[in-house]
């Protein structure tokens, strides 16, 4: 790697100290793409030479940039330090958008915080599903310096796009769920660790089996089943299917399919709690926001009463968590820091610092109301 000139003012009245002088420049080098992201700067001995300043001087400037996060110094003899960002202008991001939904738009604001702070082109486009052709809308995005953030489509069209996209050799981050059968870097909060977490504490709670509502066929929803039987087997109910109920899967290619699953969830809890009406009181863990408000409308319809009859948890700390007139004990969801971080991890594939495709995951934080914990004057929704 050839040292690059250097303009260093040593001069008794120098307006910054020589090292300071020396990161700056360094730093100059990095942002105007000199050097990008998994490039080596220079060894320390040929900065030293090149220069003509001492090893202390080089190896501050170097401090220095280690802790604004822009290089990583590795031993090694004659090994320069190793560039984690690249001149972040020449990227560009899209997020495809196919939901309206809230927590989309969330997601798609943290992006937005993401590429303003690092001065990354960004792009929306939204694709409804009905009107096919994902593929289409991927490719005309893609153009060798663009990544695709995307929240993953359990169809085949959709993991077929995916593939197109990977062999032009662009990148893609999921949000929330990763793809079986797709191996491309995603992230998401830890569902098994949230599932674990909302399960123990009713489990502690109340010392009664946890019924796990609103199961599907979804990755992230399978990934609460596990945590949620990890929780119930700790605590000796070892029988799980007991304590499984099931909704009808929802196709996302369909128009509404929010309404869909809120009536489908509503319907499904209805059934169960006209089931299990002398067996109260009853915890259970709703694993999603559907399954959440359609067991809070069964449970109103039927007389029942969250806090006294029934001990709630739900997943995803969505607003109507706390509208609820017993507001709902779950696991936050922060969307926004969601999307910040897949455009994070977007970027730095990109630019060749992250090599390896992984399942990233963000700490699950039980948030606790008192739907879980119990009333002294429960609140009837009749």
């Amino acid at each position: 790697m050839n040292v690059p000139k250097c303009k260093l003012d040593k001069g008794r009245g120098k307006k910054a100290p020589l090292y300071k002088q020396v990161s700056d420049q360094l730093t100059a080098q990095i942002k105007s793409g000199n050097f990008g992201a998994g490039d080596r700067l220079p060894a320390v001995s040929k900065l030293v030479k090149a220069w003509d300043i001492n090893y202390q001087t080089v190896n501050l400037a170097l401090e220095r940039m280690e802790d604004q996060g822009l290089i990583r110094c590795e031993p090694g003899r004659g090994k320069g330090p190793l560039v984690l960002v690249g001149s972040a202008q020449k990227f560009s991001i899209a997020f495809v958008r196919w939901s309206n939904d809230g927590y989309p738009m969330e997601i798609c604001e943290g992006i937005r915080k993401f590429a303003e702070e690092k001065e990354v082109r960004f792009s929306i486009t939204h694709y409804q599903p009905s009107t096919g052709d994902l593929a289409g809308v991927m490719a005309s995005l893609s153009t060798g310096n663009t990544g695709l953030i995307m929240l993953p489509m359990h169809t085949p069209e959709f993991t077929e796009a995916c593939r197109q996209v990977e062999a032009r050799g662009d990148k893609i981050v999921l949000v929330d769920e990763c793809l079986e059968d797709f191996p491309v870097s995603a992230i998401s909060i830890d569902h098994a660790g949230g599932a674990h977490q909302i399960t123990s504490h009713l489990l502690r709670e109340h010392s009664r089996p946890v019924y796990c509502f609103g199961v599907s066929s979804r990755l992230s929803v399978q990934e609460r089943v596990s945590g949620w039987e990890g929780a119930m087997s700790r605590y000796g109910f070892a029988d799980h299917k007991v304590f499984l109920v099931e909704c009808p899967a929802i196709d996302p290619m369909m128009e509404s399919p929010g309404h869909q699953a809120f009536k489908d969830n509503y319907e499904s809890a209805k059934k169960m709690l006209g089931e299990l009406a002398g067996s109260t009181p009853l915890s259970i863990f709703a694993c999603t926001g559907y399954a959440a408000q359609g067991l809070y409308k069964a449970a109103a319809d039927i007389g029942l009463q969250i806090g006294k009859d029934l001990f709630v948890g739900g997943f995803g700390d969505d607003a109507f968590c706390r509208r609820l007139p017993v507001p709902l004990t779950n696991i936050r969801q922060d969307w926004e820091l969601l999307g910040r971080e897949a455009a994070s991890i977007l970027v730095a594939e990109m630019s060749g610092v992250i090599r390896h495709t992984m399942h990233h995951l963000l700490p699950a934080k039980l948030q606790i109301r008192a739907s879980s914990t119990g009333l002294k004057d429960a609140v009837s929704f009749s």
